[in-house]
């Protein structure tokens, strides 16, 4: 939610909000939101609650699901692929991670950050299969999941993948999000 009553007019905007529309959300005046985002008066706590609320409200409800977002071609690694093979695919396909599957079951990911820090390690990768490599699965989310919600998975994974039915569909990487966004 917002942290601050001064953020209004910015978030208004952002979800392509008139002052007219916000209030009738709110159950307030045109004139209170106006006066309000002029910075011109200090609303009641009740007020500026039920303002914070229906913004919040309305923009989980315009949320671009992750279905919407994902990318549906999905360029897979197998445990028992050598790393060499995937560094190509990688180069060929523009992409910098890839999920990896077992027996037609997501098993982890190979990412080319996985790749160089082994690397940088001394280690030879020439000879390694991807199963020596790969890190945890990535998480998981349900195809109507928003994408503020991807947006904060992806600080803390590189990929988030998207299932339908407990079957892997799409994934997201931070410039599919981007993309859609700008």
């Amino acid at each position: 939610m917002i942290s601050e009553i001064t953020e209004i007019k910015q978030l208004r905007k952002r979800l392509g909000l008139t002052q007219s529309h916000l209030a009738k959300l709110s159950g307030v005046s045109q004139s209170l939101i106006a006066k309000i985002e002029a910075g011109n008066m200090d609303p009641a706590y009740s007020r500026a609650k039920k303002i914070l609320d229906s913004l919040h409200s309305f923009g989980q409800k315009k949320q671009t699901p992750a279905k919407d977002v994902m990318c549906r071609r999905i360029i897979p690694a197998k445990t028992i692929d050598n790393v060499l093979k995937i560094i190509k695919d990688m180069k060929k396909h523009g992409i910098s991670q890839m999920p990896v599957f077992a027996n037609d079951q997501i098993s982890g990911i190979i990412s080319e950050n996985i790749i160089i820090n082994t690397l940088s390690e001394g280690k030879d990768v020439a000879s390694m299969k991807v199963k020596d490599l790969m890190e945890e699965v990535p998480p998981t989310v349900p195809e109507d999941t928003p994408t503020d919600v991807v947006a904060n998975l992806l600080k803390y994974y590189p990929i988030i993948l998207v299932s339908s039915h407990g079957e892997v569909k799409g994934l997201i990487s931070k410039s599919d999000i981007l993309s859609k966004l700008f």
